[in-house]
């Protein structure tokens, strides 16, 4: 019996000093920015968003500025028109910016 306590703390010993580490996510309150004009929709929806990385980066740190990492993206665009009847996009971008965090082994069962 005293030998199978030994060889399993052993076994979670090792376990813990070489298993894989452990990620979570880290998410802040959600950011809006708005991005510059454009006679193009695309365009203007991914100015929305790289002026959002840059908002994101310049509050929280780059680590955070990634739009694909971030929840509940959400862009809406507006048009208004010219005086020569030529359509004019604006787009704001708004989502949850979010990082991966490292914890340490054992702490991401301690968290679910």
């Amino acid at each position: 019996m005293r030998h199978t306590l030994f060889a399993v703390s052993i076994f979670i010993a090792a376990y813990m000093a070489f298993a894989p580490p452990a990620f979570a996510d880290s998410c802040l309150d959600p950011m809006q920015a708005a991005g510059q004009q454009s006679a193009i929709q695309e365009k203007a929806r991914g100015l929305s968003i790289a002026a959002w990385k840059h908002k994101v980066s310049s509050s929280h740190g780059a680590r955070y500025a990634s739009w694909s990492s971030a929840k509940g993206q959400r862009v809406v665009c507006f048009s208004t028109s010219t005086t020569k009847s030529t359509l004019i996009y604006q787009c704001k971008a708004r989502a949850r910016p979010c990082a991966k965090v490292f914890l340490e082994p054992g702490l991401k069962e301690q968290l679910e």
